[in-house]
């Protein structure tokens, strides 16, 4: 029996639902030996679910499309703040942040309500 049979096997033994984890990585290139690299994680998929395959290539796609979408965020990100001087980019980061921590905190709070 292989390792990972032996560990699924214990687990049904207890009981305990098999999960697993989808996980794509990418490695953009900034220019002068410079990278960056982002990383789209998801836990906890069933094991029923994690072994449909039309579904498992649905959501890398989605994965794929959200790390270039974060990676082409980043980019106007930064070009905005190249743009301006030190201490005007921290102020107008500050103030994204801010903003961003507030709409986290309303969401956070809507989904308590309901």
């Amino acid at each position: 029996m292989s390792e990972d049979n032996q560990v699924a096997a214990v687990l049904m033994e207890q009981k305990q639902p098999m999960t697993r984890t989808l996980g794509v990585e990418r490695v953009f290139t900034l220019g002068n030996y410079q990278t960056i690299r982002f990383i789209d994680t998801v836990d906890n998929i069933p094991e029923e679910l994690a072994f449909n395959a039309d579904l498992v290539n649905k959501i890398r796609a989605l994965q794929f499309v959200s790390l270039e979408k974060n990676y082409r965020e980043y980019v106007k990100v930064h070009e905005k703040v190249n743009s301006m001087s030190l201490e005007d980019a921290i102020t107008a980061l500050n103030k994204d942040k801010a903003t961003s921590l507030e709409e986290i905190q309303t969401i956070l709070t809507k989904k308590k309500e309901e």
